[in-house]
């Protein structure tokens, strides 16, 4: 997708919604795979958040409830604890 198209995207309305649903559902899934420990889950829940954040050229920004909600259910070495906070700073900085 064109990065003209991408900025449009992120001038809706609804786009902050819906990205916040879905760095939550992802946060919810990895949460769920590591306390199961489904590590595969969690390897494919990081690749294709990886992913999406590549092609979108977009990359999480530290949501008011995301915060709260891996810090208060994983472990602080974990890997998506560890993408959020290298996006944010990738983002900010």
């Amino acid at each position: 997708m064109p990065l003209e198209q991408v900025q449009a995207c992120h001038e809706q309305p609804d786009w902050d919604a819906n990205y916040e649903s879905s760095i939550m559902a992802f946060a919810r899934l990895y949460i769920f795979a590591d306390k199961y420990r489904v590590h595969q889950l969690k390897d494919g829940i990081a690749t294709a958040l990886l992913a999406q954040s590549q092609a979108w050229n977009w990359w999480t920004d530290p949501e008011e409830d995301l915060i709260p909600l891996i810090y208060g259910n994983l472990p602080r070495d974990c890997g998506f604890i560890n993408f959020v906070v290298l996006s944010a700073a990738f983002v900010w900085l």
